[in-house]
């Protein structure tokens, strides 16, 4: 079975959206006063009727609130009504009842199938009509061959039935005259649909900037091929990752990145059309060719074909060309694998050839690399590159299972590097602690998602709201009255805890992907006698560490991974207290208040 190749790109679309959906400011301004009008009425409505302020039960009351439909507004009012207890499993099915997680495109062609089976009962129904229409012709004819032949007809009669069977023959040719008309007319309509069935279907299943096929579009080709080709089927699979794209996105601007995107695009739909592969987008700056028949050894070669071919590739930008280069890991199917397992090996070997100088394509070792622990050892280095723009749901999710695993990590914020782990690992705070050689009386800040979620862990007053409506996400930590969901030991003597909602991606795509608050320290480079203690904060500032190679070799053997986001400003967060009405600056950093 030969995969099918990506689709050629579509002439005159550069893949750029559409600037007539681009709100303006006023508009947004707008937006976000009609939004806190709404929460400022809604939330004390769901506190008074102890409705848990969950991200499903927001969603629910603040459509309730703005008119989101009848039928909503009356199972709600039932709910409430009946007293019912809004469980977690309640709130998710309630949501998952009126909002569907289908996209546009995927709803269009669930449209598109009814109505093309609304015109395929319509066409039976006639032909049924015509058929019956037929048939009673068919009759009449038959009775008045039996009565001639019987010369029981009188010439009156048999004029008056000469007369009955032209109108019935001309019933029938109207009959069968307007199921043509009927049957060109849908066949017209049925092509039509069937053509923009085929186009959105094709757009479902491909990346729009690049035009190659998109991940989900590789998963359900994964899970066909599996199926049928079963213990039997060999396969290899080639995961690509452009080396410093950030570096030119940041340098030459997104729109060069983009063009960097393509290039890369064109030269791997290639190699897959020729030899019947299947190239995919697989995120960001990410791609994947799934090589059905091909061993690690051929994989390899073709991959490096890949490498080869960009790395020659002049790119010309302003008169001058921009070097680009790839690296690339390379994987082989396992029989019963699913596909995660499949590709992360391949990320593991594509990770170590970024780590070994980047241009190169490396090949898994034999050890079964998903099952490696977390390495604990100084000679063990795990640095996890996640694209701040973008970042990959599979680094973040590798990120969430180390900190869950009681691991500490290194990553990048809207200030500087920070030192966290998973608030709910009562040894992995302690062992913070140990590493920072700080003081337990002194707390660490939480890193929240967003201010729904903080809500969760402080008690907001509509001052504080308001304010952290204007900052957050942003270079601030706010100091609020804590609730008994945070740890004991994050609290001040006056129940006083300190969150941050960083403004930058990765930090928040963890907290995501863990389902818990990050506990967050900066990760300050040690002191000449080696203290990690933060107590000075300008010293702190003049140590903060940016890179996260300086972070891995100074923190060697206390980390269980830095994540690579790219740099960082290097300065303080800004620390303001909301504990009453008036905001007051603790330590000003950063962030302007």
């Amino acid at each position: 079975m030969k995969l099918p190749v990506s689709p050629s790109r579509s002439s005159g679309s550069d893949g750029r959206p559409d600037p007539a959906f681009a709100a303006s400011e006023a508009d947004f301004e707008k937006l976000m006063e009609a939004t806190y009008q709404t929460a400022k009425r809604l939330l004390p409505f769901m506190a008074k009727r102890r409705i848990p302020l969950t991200p499903f039960n927001y969603r629910l009351f603040y459509d309730y609130f703005e008119g989101g439909g009848e039928k909503l507004k009356e199972r709600l009012d039932e709910i409430l009504r009946n007293r019912t207890v809004l469980s977690p499993e309640l709130s998710e099915r309630l949501y998952h009842e009126f909002y569907d997680y289908l996209g546009d495109r995927a709803r269009k062609l669930t449209l598109m199938g009814e109505k093309i089976g609304s015109i395929s009962q319509d066409l039976e129904t006639n032909l049924e009509k015509t058929l019956d229409s037929t048939g009673h012709f068919r009759q009449i004819l038959s009775e008045s061959a039996s009565q001639m032949r019987d010369s029981q007809v009188s010439n009156g009669r048999f004029k008056d039935m000469m007369e009955g069977l032209l109108q019935e023959t001309k019933t029938a040719l109207n009959d069968q005259s307007d199921l043509a008309d009927h049957i060109d007319s849908t066949s017209r309509v049925i092509a039509n649909l069937t053509r923009e069935l085929r186009d959105q279907t094709r757009l479902a299943s491909v990346d729009e900037l690049t035009q190659l096929y998109n991940r989900r579009y590789m998963t359900l080709q994964f899970t066909n091929l599996t199926a049928e080709r079963g213990d039997g089927l060999v396969m290899s699979l080639v995961l690509f990752d452009l080396d410093r794209f950030k570096a030119i996105n940041d340098t030459y601007g997104h729109n060069i990145g983009d063009r960097v995107l393509l290039v890369c695009a064109k030269i791997l739909q290639s190699h897959a059309q020729a030899g019947g592969h299947l190239a995919c987008r697989y995120g960001g700056e990410e791609f994947i060719v799934m090589c059905p028949d091909l061993d690690l050894d051929a994989a390899r070669e073709l991959g490096d074909s890949v490498r080869r071919q960009l790395e020659g590739t002049a790119i010309q930008i302003r008169g001058n060309a921009i070097p680009v280069t790839i690296s690339g890991g390379v994987s082989r199917w396992r029989p019963g694998e699913p596909i995660e397992s499949f590709v992360d090996r391949a990320d593991q070997a594509l990770y170590r050839a970024k780590t070994s100088g980047r241009n190169r394509i490396v090949v898994e070792e034999e050890e079964a690399w998903r099952d490696r622990p977390v390495p604990r050892s100084p000679e063990d280095k795990v640095i996890i590159s996640i694209n701040p723009d973008f970042p990959q749901g599979r680094q973040l999710d590798r990120v969430a299972k180390i900190l869950e695993g009681g691991g500490l990590i290194a990553y990048p914020t809207d200030t500087q590097y920070g030192i966290g782990c998973d608030m709910r690992q009562k040894r992995s705070i302690e062992k913070l602690y140990r590493l920072k050689k700080r003081s337990v009386k002194r707390p660490f800040s939480l890193i929240c998602a967003d201010l729904t979620h903080i809500s969760e862990y402080a008690r907001v007053s509509n001052f504080a709201y308001r304010t952290m409506r204007r900052i957050l996400p942003g270079p601030f930590t706010v100091v609020l009255p804590g609730t008994r969901l945070v740890p004991q030991i994050m609290l001040s003597r006056r129940h006083e805890c300190g969150i941050r909602v960083p403004g930058h991606n990765v930090p928040i795509g963890i907290v995501k992907a863990l389902g818990s608050p990050i506990i967050n320290t900066s990760a300050t480079l040690p002191r000449p006698d080696g203290s990690q203690d933060d107590d000075d904060e300008a010293e702190g500032a003049a140590l903060a560490a940016t890179d996260p190679l300086e972070i891995e070799e100074a923190f060697k053997g206390q980390l269980d991974a830095v994540v690579d986001g790219g740099p960082v400003p290097g300065h303080l967060s800004t620390v303001v207290s909301l504990m009453d009405d008036d905001p007051v600056i603790i330590r000003q950093g950063l962030g302007q208040l």
